[in-house]
């Protein structure tokens, strides 16, 4: 039969005859001729962008010395016979830390002792022989003095019984002759008298000056023997004894460590850049052992070592810790000052550092120079404060794409 095929025919003639008509589409059914709709701005949340000062907390590891730490050194050379303290001990000043054998030196110190006697014996002899030859010599001078006035006396009588005829030439001759013999035992007792003297002085000084050297030499023999005491400088614990019994040590050698616990010193090392915020006063925080203590900064040399790193200084003030503990320090510096901005706002490419802020709106990117950065803020230049900016930044913000605040924060934290 042909009748199927006919109606099949027909049908297709009809279709392609019906003029076109409106589309429709159901909810399964894309209209691609529709117009593309309005695209909807972009959810972002803001805050207002404060001026302020960044700072920074750093932490670095510290060593707790003894500001009073001493290697005492012998000033004496010789065999230790003793060593009378060890590591822990503690000592007062003065106190004798090691002997060294001080036999030769007790000797030397005896001998010293005699020779200062003898010159001293000798002094003295020299000014009672001294004295007791200048009260003889002195008496010979007064008796020139009365044999002279005697003379004298004789003399002139004689002239006068010469003159009366009474007395020879002769014995006129032996008056003269006699007190010309006085005057001249008189003169003559009166030059020894000064001559004992003179003599006298002399030997006297120099004896004197004998005394005066025994006297040095005693002390410095006295001065050797003290120091085959080595003593403890200042008072403090004993670090440490190098010095054995029975060791020769020479003069300048090392034979024990002193410190001084009760004036304890940090020192740690920080970047150049910290060490302009740590001047002397400045006050640290240490923390060991889960205790926390504090610490003024006594001194910072201000000059980067082979480390480039600045040593700094600083003292103990309520803590006693032991030497050589190590602890660490926390400091806060300042990083600059600026605008402050959460980090999670900045934004890094290859037009640099800028934010996105939100202006009647839209979104409007604006460059800024970053300061400093610290714990998720950061300091910056070029934008004002007060200005809306946005964070955190959508990863497909653009600039003047529309934007819809949906939340607003004061400040940035």
């Amino acid at each position: 039969m042909k009748t199927p095929a006919l109606l099949l025919t027909l049908t297709l003639a009809l279709v392609a005859c019906t003029p076109p008509g409106p589309k429709t589409t159901d909810a399964n059914t894309i209209n691609l001729d529709a117009k593309p709709a309005k695209t909807a701005a972009l959810s972002v949340t803001t805050l207002s962008a404060t001026r302020g000062t960044l700072d920074a907390t750093r932490t670095v590891t510290g060593t707790v010395n003894a500001a009073r730490d001493s290697n005492v050194a012998a000033r004496a050379s010789g065999v230790v016979t003793r060593a009378l303290v060890q590591e822990g001990d503690a000592v007062r000043a003065g106190q004798t830390l090691v002997q060294l054998d001080d036999t030769a030196l007790r000797q030397a110190a005896d001998s010293a002792r005699l020779s200062l006697q003898s010159a001293r014996i000798n002094l003295q002899q020299a000014r009672t022989t001294t004295a007791g030859s200048g009260t003889a010599l002195q008496s010979a001078v007064q008796a020139a003095q009365a044999n002279l006035q005697k003379a004298q006396a004789t003399a002139a009588a004689n002239r006068d019984l010469y003159a009366l005829g009474g007395l020879s030439r002769a014995d006129l001759n032996a008056g003269e002759a006699a007190l010309a013999q006085a005057q001249a035992d008189l003169a003559q007792a009166r030059n020894n008298l000064t001559q004992n003297g003179r003599s006298g002085s002399g030997s006297l000084a120099l004896l004197e000056n004998q005394v005066q050297s025994a006297q040095v030499a005693l002390a410095q023999a006295e001065s050797n023997l003290a120091n085959a005491r080595v003593r403890a400088p200042f008072a403090g614990v004993v670090a440490g004894v190098t010095a054995k019994v029975g060791e020769f040590v020479n003069t300048g050698a090392s034979v024990a460590r002193i410190v001084d616990p009760a004036t304890l010193d940090v020192d740690f090392s920080v970047p150049p850049t910290d060490a302009v915020s740590l001047g002397a006063g400045r006050t640290v925080t240490l923390s060991s052992g889960g205790r926390t203590f504090t610490a003024r900064i006594r001194e910072s040399s201000r000059v980067a070592g082979t480390d480039r790193l600045v040593p700094v200084t600083a003292r103990l003030t309520d803590a006693a810790l032991p030497v050589g503990a190590t602890l660490q320090v926390r400091y806060t510096v300042q990083l600059g000052s600026g605008t402050i901005i959460p980090a999670s706002a900045l934004q890094n490419d290859d037009g640099g550092n800028a934010v996105f802020v939100a202006e009647n709106g839209a979104a409007r990117r604006v460059n800024v120079t970053v300061i400093g950065e610290s714990n998720g803020r950061v300091a910056v230049t070029g934008l004002p404060s007060g200005a809306r900016i946005i964070s955190p930044v959508p990863p497909s913000l653009q600039p003047g794409v529309a934007i819809n605040v949906t939340n607003s924060a004061e400040r940035a934290k």
